[in-house]
């Protein structure tokens, strides 16, 4: 009995001391003197994961798998990245640099572990075996084709020539160069010992995605409105984004958005300046807003004979809007004559502007403005705005609007400012070329007509940002060259053109 006793102890010690070390080899009981580095998933994804140790993941995270390892479901785990898009590929790559790459919508069978023999590994196990990666150090998503609304877009003022999403950019050819950071120095029995920091950037010359033989300004549009002009630079392939730097590596915008080829000479901004000009001469200005008419839509319904009064005035200038191009942002350029890195307002979360608009500034020298707009506040601004609801019901607030600013047309205001909503809500419906919204365009332009008729004094009319086409109807906020180029006019009241 002893002796059954004590076999079967040895056995039950055998068995833990074998558990114990499959535990420590899979599921990492903690231990001061491990080491376990990170393994990135990154690329075109919302969220860039660092993972240091499978037991940051919940339980039913994990998937056992034949009783010879513990992991982590591919799946899973790319989905906690969010990836940008539904359709993507997928590479791992090692710290030799060994990598292998496939599609990756599936992933049934593939799990990612660790062990402190091959470090973090990939299982695939319905993959070939050379998908096994050992050593894993990346894991890149790329997003598959082109994706205008995402990514980084280069452009002209009339086409867009190039998307490309940062990892799209991390599977392709890339430069990998040691950019400086600084020195520390420490003295040591009257030795100076001397350190130099640097940190490994990967990079994309610009003059490697510009058409051959471009020549000019680029500008490049940050994600929270940040603009720089320059003539070349670089892209820094940040994780899930692009950071330009300029030929000096001094200057440098996070998260780009886009690249504008020759940039117009005009901006939105220009009407904050223009008024000011003009009302500090005592002429009286009238300002329209036509919410979403890009300048691609002006120049096909004057082609089209769809813009009976605006096409008899001097042809619009080309003008630049801001990133991001949507009303919050676009408005207050137009108000204040800055863009949102120095006004603040550079998505629709903002209302407050962080200097004084147009409107202030009439006040100040005594002149009375009036805003007329639909039937939101869409900014703070420096006179309350008079608001207008769809009081007929027939699905646009543009001729109330349009009613409101008559009955203000031989008043003493000398700054009004109309804001017109329906060419942007129908835009969005149905399309930027749709019937619908080329109607509604003529529409405002017959409305436009009137006012201009009736008002003594300078106009001025443009767009907070155009718009592009999608499947189903229209979109704005992104940086292509249909939502950031946009009419300009200037025209005197009462029937007479500058």
């Amino acid at each position: 009995m002893k002796l059954k006793l004590i076999i079967t102890g040895i056995v039950i010690l055998i068995i833990g001391l074998g558990l114990g070390s499959y535990l420590d080899e899979y599921l990492f009981v903690e231990k001061e003197e491990q080491y376990i580095p990170k393994l990135i998933v990154l690329g075109d994804v919302e969220n860039i994961l660092a993972i240091t140790g499978l037991e940051e993941y919940d339980p039913d995270e994990f998937v056992y798998q034949n009783e010879e390892f513990l992991g982590i479901d591919l799946r899973r785990l790319i989905d906690k990245a969010s990836p940008i898009t539904d359709r993507y590929t997928i590479q791992l790559m090692g710290t030799d640099g060994l990598t292998a790459e496939f599609p990756g919508d599936n992933l049934t069978g593939c799990y990612i572990t660790f062990t402190q023999k091959h470090g973090w590994e990939a299982i695939n196990l319905h993959h070939p075996v050379s998908s096994n990666i050992k050593s894993l150090q990346e894991i890149t998503i790329i997003a598959d084709g082109s994706n205008w609304d995402r990514g980084m877009n280069l452009m002209t003022t009339e086409k867009n020539l190039l998307n490309i999403t940062p990892g799209q950019a991390l599977a392709n050819s890339y430069t990998t160069y040691l950019n400086f950071e600084g020195s520390v120095q420490l003295e040591n029995d009257d030795i100076d010992y001397q350190t130099k920091i640097l940190t490994r950037k990967r990079i994309l010359q610009l003059k490697d995605l510009l058409p051959e033989g471009t020549k000019g300004q680029i500008l490049v549009f940050g994600k929270k409105g940040e603009t720089t002009y320059h003539q070349e630079g670089f892209l820094e392939i940040s994780g899930n984004r692009f950071n330009y730097l300029s030929p000096t590596r001094k200057e440098e915008i996070d998260n780009i958005q886009g690249i504008m080829i020759n940039p117009p000479v005009n901006s939105i901004a220009d009407t904050f300046y223009d008024a000011e000009h003009y009302l500090e001469t005592g002429e009286r200005v009238l300002i329209f807003l036509i919410d979403g008419f890009g300048y691609h839509q002006y120049t096909y319904v004057v082609e089209h004979g769809l813009l009976p009064f605006m096409s008899t005035l001097q042809p619009a200038k080309q003008a630049l809007s801001v990133y991001r191009p949507v009303t919050n942002a676009g408005m207050a350029a137009m108000i204040t004559g800055v863009g949102p890195e120095k006004n603040g307002v550079y998505s629709r979360a903002q209302k407050d502007m962080l200097v004084p608009d147009i409107f202030t500034i009439a006040e100040k020298t005594g002149k009375k403005s009036l805003l007329i707009e639909g039937d939101i506040k869409i900014l703070n601004t420096g006179v309350e705005p008079i608001l207008n609801l769809d009081t007929n019901g027939n699905g646009t607030k543009d001729d109330e609007i349009f009613t409101t600013a008559m009955e203000n047309l031989s008043t003493d205001i000398s700054l009004m400012f109309v804001h017109f909503h329906g060419v942007d809500d129908l835009g969005t419906e149905y399309g930027d070329l749709a019937d619908e919204t080329l109607d509604f365009i003529t529409l405002v332009d017959g409305y436009i007509a009137q006012l201009v008729q009736g008002w003594s004094g300078k106009v001025i009319i443009t767009a907070d940002h155009g718009m592009h086409q999608i499947p189903g109807g229209g979109l704005h906020g992104v940086a292509r060259f249909e939502d950031l180029i946009v009419p300009y006019i200037i025209t005197e009241g009462g029937g007479k053109n500058e």
